[in-house]
């Protein structure tokens, strides 16, 4: 899928399948590819810390490290 520029009034939808092409299918904390089975979606600051569900605050990770990170920001997970 391509987006098209100069289309300001179009919106992008805000889905899983969206962030995994805006990301490139790679996971945003080891820089691995992976097909779309082996992605989530991580909120980059938790929730539970007073994340929000928008573009800014969602990305692409891999089960392993979003296991890893939890429910702690980036820097907390080390």
């Amino acid at each position: 899928r391509k987006y098209v520029r100069g289309q300001e009034t179009t919106r992008i939808r805000f889905c899983r399948e969206n962030i995994y092409i805006r990301d490139n299918f790679t996971c945003q904390y080891c820089g691995e590819h992976f097909s779309t089975r082996e992605l989530t979606l991580d909120h980059i600051l938790p929730v539970s810390q007073g994340g929000k569900k928008d573009w800014n605050n969602i990305t692409t990770a891999c089960r392993t490290c979003n296991q890893k990170k939890g429910s702690r920001t980036p820097e907390q997970a080390d």
